[in-house]
């Protein structure tokens, strides 16, 4: 009896503690799941400021603005050198003190900053005569501040705050956008040298550059408070080193998808009109909403990848590919029937050349939302290398047909490169997935009538706690 007694207490002790972990490991799921929520809204008002944007400069003007964000992105991707992700990399599992990383990333991007400066004022002279060094150093500066500041909140665990304090900023910027676009502020001090448009581009402009500004003060400022004095700790010469190592790795992988999703910008800049580049640059935004979704749903399948089954790992990978699937193949059904008249309606009737190219891109994003998944399960295997490859061989075919098509047919041509980069990006993807886990291209495709029982009853789930 007393043998029974040890054995039933043993047993619910396990069980108990089992509870506990399942309990945990939920309400983990559910964090995750209110980040990439916040992080899903911060996308939305991403997409509304642009819209108003372009409903304030027209596709010409909206066009070379956006080029403009383009090459100062690439520069801050150069000369920030993803330390970012070393240091939510090293601060996460504990090898480098955190005080010591926040001190490297202020002094590092200082110095970015500097080498930006000279980059801009040598590189790129052409911009100092339409826009100030200052605005352009300044906003650069930002964003390496805001990427570095992002990085210790994730160390620290503290994944909302960010997210937070961006989206606000860009929900006060909306509400400007909105006033100047009303007119009631041009209007208010219009002088007779300055049309009521041109004002209003420039109120625009300024504004999406001291928004972000006051982004990277905000974020500096909250980010150093989650850090236990004393704050400046400077890294040894060993620590340094581990540090650029990581980074080197993540720069060349973050340029080569910067690539492979931008490059067709700069050839449209250069073979077609500010006009043709505005329409594709939003043609290509427009896009970047569909990745949202997947993103949000992957999460769905955390609790199965955290107790590592990876029998129902692959089954929920290649329910919610065919759930993001189907669902998008009746969207862009739609979009395809309205689109021609959405899009002017939504952005201004100069962005009328949206549609053709939107068209173009629909296998691009059908591609995208049954591979964003595949690329999620190795990037939480620790295997990016074979994300690498695929983004390699995507860009390769990119660069051949953007070189051999849009000089010809301008933005349909690049949809059309985009397309077929994305596609190869997915077959090779699936190919990698399908030789280690035997699942068949027509499992991520088809829709089962389980699968939306499934989805139904995982949100009620998580509704419900």
């Amino acid at each position: 009896m007393l043998i029974y007694s040890k054995d039933f207490k043993n047993t619910k002790h396990l069980s108990s503690a089992n509870n506990q972990y399942n309990s945990s490991l939920m309400g983990l799921a559910k964090k995750i799941e209110g980040i990439i929520l916040w992080r899903g809204l911060y996308v939305v008002s991403v997409f509304i400021i642009n819209l108003l944007m372009a409903r304030l400069l027209g596709a010409g003007p909206s066009g070379n603005f956006y080029i403009l964000l383009n090459n100062l992105s690439f520069i801050i991707l150069i000369v920030g050198f993803c330390v970012e992700s070393a240091i939510v990399y090293f601060g996460a599992s504990e090898r480098i003190k955190v005080q010591k990383l926040a001190t490297f990333s202020l002094i590092w991007s200082v110095a970015a900053w500097v080498i930006s400066c000279i980059l801009l004022l040598f590189c790129w002279p052409a911009l100092m005569k339409e826009y100030n060094l200052l605005w352009l150093s300044g906003y650069i500066f930002s964003f390496l501040l805001i990427n570095n500041s992002t990085a210790l909140f994730q160390v620290q665990h503290n994944f909302t705050m960010y997210s937070f304090l961006l989206l606000m900023m860009n929900v006060l910027l909306i509400f400007f956008l909105i006033i100047v676009l009303s007119g009631i502020l041009s209007k208010a001090v219009i002088s007779g040298s300055v049309n009521e448009e041109e004002l209003s581009g420039n109120y625009s402009i300024s504004a999406n550059f001291i928004v972000v500004f006051i982004q990277a003060i905000l974020l500096v400022g909250f980010s150093w408070r989650t850090i236990k004095r004393p704050w400046f700790q400077l890294p040894d010469f060993l620590e340094v080193k581990l540090i650029l190592k990581y980074a080197v790795l993540s720069l060349s992988t973050n340029i080569v998808f910067f690539l492979v999703y931008r490059v067709d910008y700069w050839f449209i800049s250069y073979f077609w009109q500010d006009k043709d580049l505005g329409n594709y640059i939003q043609v290509s935004k427009f896009v970047q909403l569909f990745m949202v979704f997947p993103t949000f749903l992957g999460t769905i399948i955390f609790p199965t990848s955290a107790k590592g089954d990876v029998k129902q790992l692959n089954e929920k990978l290649a329910a919610l590919s065919r759930v993001i699937f189907t669902f998008y193949l009746i969207i862009l059904t739609i979009l395809i029937v309205i689109g021609k008249t959405l899009f002017p309606f939504l952005y201004g009737e100069s962005f009328s050349g949206m549609y053709l190219p939107f068209i173009l891109l629909i296998p691009g994003i059908l591609a995208l939302s049954i591979h964003s998944l595949i690329t999620a399960y190795y990037a939480g295997k620790n295997k990016v290398i074979v994300n690498l490859k695929g983004a390699l061989l995507a860009l390769l075919f990119i660069l051949t047909l953007d070189y051999l098509l849009i000089p010809v047919f301008g933005n349909s041509g690049a949809a059309i490169a985009s397309s077929v980069g994305y596609l190869v990006y997915a077959i090779f993807m699936f190919y990698i997935f399908h030789k280690d886990q035997h699942l068949s291209f027509l499992q991520f495709l088809l829709i089962k009538k389980g699968d939306w029982h499934w989805l139904k009853q995982r949100i009620i789930n998580n509704n419900g706690k």
